[in-house]
């Protein structure tokens, strides 16, 4: 479908910020859209302008495919100075009179914060999300881990504080819908080159291992996808990483289907798309969930070991009537003992409590191996 006429004659006033092309406000379908032009390829002269709004349309509906709420988009003909031109429309989430604050402006705001709001290192992020009072901080963090790790799959190298952010209605906020994805599946890459990585292992692999990189940094360095997904420790980023690797996974032909379907996509942009994704998940995205599925697993058990110590320690303090023993003195103690003996957990519940704590009071060696044995022990 072509809007050249609609972008004529349905103009809105309204402005939007931000880099990559001219845009402008239009109603559409009865409804407020902003019309992404074409920016000029700055980074690579063979092109004459940049694929970035079929970038834009691919992610956003790859983001809503995966259960992540994104901007609705749609790609569109334009003639634009007598040239015909792909657009993209993006529809203005705010037009229900919602405003966005951009994480940066959130991060500006932390008063604990010794940093600008544009600083994307890391470490900031994580403690303005921690610290900002607007929403709740697990909801947020989630969010944004989330974000990352669809971030990694799509390749895109210019998730910043300044394109994502927080809606706010009625003194109502909530997490605005993904949007800006146009840096996604390297927008500046021209059909020769893109054939020249279909043809080359190695051009994935570079692709995939060694760029493109993220905007948010580690220790002032952009963070590389691929070393971060397959190395973190951080808890809520493995929660993140076993979540979206699933949902890539279950909905891998349903984003195929969505790419070969789309008509204002080239065969061989099809093609590409579709292999770099496939790529991009066997290689980084799935040996990453491979190792959190691991990490987590033994974090539960650990977590489950650490609860049925806890549970047994208080009981038995309670049933022994003594306060001034230390629970954590005690539950340490318990712990070594049933390490150094290989002690199953769930046969230590099962230990007299009064006897267990008379050997935890007298440091028996040995104490809840012997109850196990039913020996027993004199005071």
């Amino acid at each position: 479908m072509d809007i050249t006429n609609e972008i004529k004659q349905n103009r809105i006033l309204k402005a939007y910020g931000g880099a990559n092309g001219n845009k402008v406000a239009i109603e559409l379908n009865n409804e407020l859209y902003m019309i992404k032009f074409p920016p000029v390829a700055k980074k690579n002269m063979d092109l004459s302008y940049s694929n970035s709004n079929i970038s834009e349309h691919v992610g956003s509906t790859i983001f809503n495919i995966l259960g992540i709420q994104a901007q609705e988009t749609k790609l569109y003909k334009a003639v634009v100075n007598n040239k015909d031109k792909i657009v993209v429309a993006c529809k203005d989430f705010t037009q229900d009179g919602s405003s966005l604050y951009e994480f940066s402006k959130i991060k500006n705001g932390c008063i604990d914060s010794s940093r600008s709001g544009s600083g994307t290192e890391l470490s900031e992020i994580m403690a303005a999300i921690h610290e900002q009072p607007f929403i709740d901080e697990k909801k947020l963090n989630e969010f944004f881990w989330d974000m990352f790790v669809v971030d990694a799959y799509l390749g895109n190298f210019d998730r910043h504080n300044g394109n994502w952010g927080l809606l706010v209605k009625n003194n109502k906020v909530s997490i605005a819908p993904v949007y800006d994805c146009g840096s996604c599946l390297f927008p500046q890459m021209d059909d020769e080159t893109m054939k020249h990585v279909l043809s080359s292992t190695q051009e994935f692999n570079t692709r995939i291992f060694n760029y493109p990189t993220s905007q948010i940094k580690c220790d002032n360095k952009k963070i590389n996808y691929y070393q971060f997904l397959n190395t973190t420790e951080d808890y809520s980023a493995l929660k993140s990483v076993e979540k979206m690797a699933e949902r890539i996974s279950k909905n891998k032909q349903r984003i195929k289907e969505f790419i070969l379907n789309e008509e204002l996509i080239s065969p061989l942009q099809k093609e590409f798309y579709c292999k770099m994704l496939d790529k991009r998940n066997d290689l980084m995205i799935q040996p990453a969930y491979r190792r959190a599925k691991k990490i987590l697993s033994l974090n539960n058990e650990l977590n489950t070991y650490d609860t049925l110590i806890s549970t047994k320690c208080e009981k038995a303090i309670e049933n022994y009537d003594e306060p001034n023993i230390s629970l954590s003195d005690f539950k340490k103690w318990c712990a070594t003992q049933i390490k150094e003996n290989n002690v199953d957990v769930n046969e230590f519940v099962n230990i007299n409590n009064e006897k267990l704590v008379e050997g935890f009071l007298e440091n028996r060696s040995n104490c809840i191996l012997r109850l196990l044995n039913k020996k027993g022990m004199s005071r």
